[in-house]
């Protein structure tokens, strides 16, 4: 009751099975839910405010459902804006991020209109992760109260700044705002404040 969204990391070991997916997106009442899928049975996210796979995950998807068949090769971004609106019309769900390495990432919106965002990373150093960041950061934003576009635009600017760091590490705020062209001297990026009580956007993860 006292998250302001709710975050579905799937990673197929079992433990968001069709029951606990059902359970907590009917649990969130209403609150934003992000469910960033893997594996077969993507129904089981039906009602999800926004559903983030990558492009491959979409596509492997979209072969699996009869006359839904992704385009071959590489996609443009009307072609994978397309693919995200089949998505959603398919799953019930009312919004598909596909993120898309270095070509960005592309979101079907609910009342059927379409945006693309184009990658932000300068430097590639290592997408491991990257999907987590844009899930986790366009989540958070999602929970303070952002449009699903301006939160998707945020999420696909986070991964940018993931993917220039080698490893899986997280992104830091001063990282995101980085790479939207501020700059901040060594000494006040390693300083942080205390969060003030109840005043920060709280995102539940299952």
């Amino acid at each position: 009751p006292k998250a302001d969204a709710l975050l579905l990391s799937d990673y197929d070991k079992g433990v968001l099975d069709d029951a606990v997916c059902a359970a907590a997106i009917a649990a969130a009442g209403g609150k934003p839910v992000l469910a960033d899928p893997k594996g077969p049975g993507w129904k089981k996210y039906a009602g999800a405010t926004v559903l983030k796979p990558n492009w491959r995950e979409a596509a492997e998807f979209l072969a699996s459902v009869p006359q839904a068949s992704p385009p071959a090769g590489s996609p443009d971004d009307s072609d994978a804006e397309q693919a995200a609106h089949r998505i959603r019309r398919t799953l019930g769900v009312q919004n598909v991020l596909v993120t898309r390495n270095a070509r960005g990432a592309s979101l079907a919106c609910a009342d059927g209109s379409s945006l693309s965002f184009p990658a932000r990373a300068a430097t590639v150093q290592d997408e491991a992760g990257a999907g987590d960041v844009v899930a986790a950061v366009t989540c958070l934003a999602l929970a303070a109260g952002a449009s699903v576009p301006v939160a998707a635009w945020l999420g696909n600017v986070a991964g940018g700044a993931k993917v220039a760091k080698f490893g899986t590490l997280t992104v830091s705020v001063y990282e995101i705002l980085e790479a939207l062209g501020e700059s901040f001297p060594r000494s006040e990026r390693k300083l942080l404040t205390r969060a003030p009580d109840g005043g920060d956007a709280t995102v539940a993860a299952l």
